[in-house]
């Protein structure tokens, strides 16, 4: 509890029903979470500043305990299909800038052990599963709470992003 302290105001008990003051708990347990580095912002290092490919692959290694090779052109697809439609078209002459392959994946695999959020399952460098932090971690990474705190952060420290990266960042992995 002295952690949520020293990142959140705390509430007078009295005006407050307990049930409200379990809400503002929860609402900012990601972001207290995520200032302690208990949750790491996996987007500040991400190494791109147009593709969230961290996130993606965790989310990825989430659903199958790997990453596979196949959602490689899955996740590129989406990835072109999200920045030209979006706004009208408004960054569709950008799409060129999305530019990865296995080699990225990798990096974001190795990121994603460094953080203990996943651990080798296998000999192939995509065997992964996630760890006990990871699946903490699997069930915040995709809110918006999240997504807009580590946002913030980012800004703070001047790492810059493309404006389709946290567009990107916000939407929730659709690739079957």
């Amino acid at each position: 509890m002295p952690i949520f302290l020293e990142q959140i105001e705390p509430l007078d008990s009295e005006k407050y029903s307990a049930s409200f003051v379990g809400q503002y708990l929860n609402k900012n347990f990601t972001r207290v979470m995520t200032a302690y580095q208990v949750f790491p912002n996996i987007y500040s290092k991400s190494q791109s500043r147009y593709l969230p490919l961290e996130k993606d692959v965790f989310l990825i290694i989430a659903l199958y305990n790997e990453f596979p090779r196949e959602y490689l052109s899955k996740l590129s697809d989406r990835y072109h299909e999200l920045f030209t439609g979006f706004g009208g078209g408004k960054y569709a002459g950008e799409a060129y800038l999305i530019n990865f392959d296995m080699r990225h994946i990798t990096a974001a695999i190795e990121y994603l052990k460094n953080q203990r959020l996943i651990e080798a399952h296998g000999a192939a460098i995509g065997d992964c599963r996630l760890t006990d932090r990871g699946l903490s971690f699997a069930q915040f990474v995709s809110e918006r709470l999240y997504t807009d705190y580590c946002m913030e952060e980012c800004e703070g420290n001047r790492d810059n992003k493309h404006p389709m990266f946290w567009v990107l960042a916000k939407k929730l992995l659709s690739v079957s």
